[in-house]
């Protein structure tokens, strides 16, 4: 539980908080037997904000898990700049079959007004191709309607994942859920109090580049 990079818009921080708290690989592994044994599980979603956020950590994990020869099809969701070659080798290897990346947006000002530290392009690229080269699908995520985007840009952002062309990827909005700082920023911008709005689809928050209409249908569009 928790993730020091502290997205500032994060929902998950509100529960878990900033410092990073890991059980034990041993542990892990024992609790992953159990539900192989005891009720047959065919694929397994690791819940971690950054699962590589401790690289050496991920990387024992991987062999622990390797070692014993499980039957799953395993989902882990991190940033693409906390991964390296031979970290994507034993994920590979311990049946590792697909990755979440939060991408966002490929514009690092844009990114870093909406309080997250943004990842170098390159880093990005290379990650998904060697993920991809060891069999691993990405589900890349991006976030539409961040605090200065505009029309152009957010076209940026959709051209952008035709480049990087992942298995799958997901068009959320820029969400400010209670208890983030985005939501302390933005309160006054809110264009709604019906929590039921709040889907990561619909938006929910004023900004100044772009209207909220024309922001949902430039999501609609991401989609198509």
């Amino acid at each position: 539980r928790g993730c020091p990079f502290a997205c500032e818009f994060c929902p998950y921080l509100v529960m878990q908080d900033i410092p990073l708290r890991a059980r034990e690989n041993t542990e892990i592994v024992k609790e992953m037997k159990n539900l192989v044994g005891r009720y047959g599980i065919k694929s397994l979603l690791f819940r971690d904000i950054t699962w590589s956020m401790h690289r050496k950590n991920s990387k024992e994990l991987c062999k622990l898990i390797a070692a014993e020869n499980f039957d799953l099809d395993i989902g882990v969701e991190t940033r693409a700049d906390t991964l390296d070659t031979e970290l994507i080798g034993l994920m590979a290897n311990a049946g590792i079959k697909v990755v979440n990346l939060g991408v966002e947006s490929p514009n690092d000002e844009i990114v870093k007004a909406s309080g997250r530290i943004p990842i170098k392009e390159n880093d990005i690229e290379d990650t998904i191709i060697e993920l991809e080269a060891h069999g691993i699908q990405v589900q890349a995520f991006y976030i539409l309607g961040l605090l200065d985007d505009t029309e152009k840009s957010i076209l940026e952002t959709i051209k952008y994942s035709h480049k990087l062309n992942t298995y799958t990827a997901q068009f959320c909005v820029l969400t400010p859920f209670p208890g983030t700082k985005t939501f302390s920023d933005l309160e006054n911008r809110l264009i709604t109090n019906d929590f039921s709005k709040f889907t990561e689809y619909d938006p929910v928050v004023r900004i100044d580049g772009i209207t909220p209409t024309r922001t949902s249908q430039l999501v609609d569009k991401a989609f198509n």
